[in-house]
């Protein structure tokens, strides 16, 4: 709420200024999500590449994507009626523990331990992914990278969920 309250007096700041409606950045930290709990950049180091795919012009400059695309904060994404609405009760239903936009068009969500012995697990994962579609103009396509238990298992994209594969039991742990 705190942050909801600092973006409303920063647009309301610009507009009296007459200036552009473009979110200031934020300083990277470590912030907890909307459980308390640390999100999952900053609970899991992540490789920066992550394990999205790489398509030929998928960079947001081929695309067309404006230069000053800029990641949203929690508060920014929240400002969509349906992206909040889908973000409460995914955690609500104790589906996911977290999230953060890690870049424009990509959301990480760190989902909770049993989010898969919920029987609306992947319908709500469906209604997130159309639901951050929907508020995300820039790029064009958009990923839900799927976090659990301190590794990255898989993402929701227009193909649907792809999760990656179990590592064996006896694996060692990386």
């Amino acid at each position: 709420f705190v942050r909801m309250e600092q973006t409303i007096a920063e647009i309301e700041r610009k507009r009296a200024a007459g200036l552009p409606l473009t979110p200031e950045p934020l300083p990277v930290t470590a912030a907890a999500g909307p459980s308390g709990t640390a999100t999952p950049a900053a609970r899991s180091p992540a490789p920066v590449s992550r394990s999205r795919p790489q398509t030929p012009g998928s960079d947001s400059a081929a695309r067309g994507a404006p230069p000053a695309a800029r990641v949203r904060s929690a508060s920014q994404l929240q400002l969509d009626q349906g992206l909040r609405e889908t973000l409460r009760d995914v955690t609500r239903l104790r589906i996911a523990e977290a999230y953060e936009e890690v870049e424009p068009g990509l959301l990480v969500v760190a989902l909770s331990p049993d989010a898969f012995s919920q029987s609306s697990a992947e319908y709500n994962l469906k209604r997130l992914y159309l639901a951050y579609d929907r508020a995300t103009l820039w790029p064009e396509d958009v990923t839900l990278e799927l976090w659990h238990r301190g590794r990255a298992i898989g993402r929701y994209t227009r193909d649907g969920l792809l999760l990656e594969p179990q590592p064996p039991a006896d694996a060692p742990a990386e």
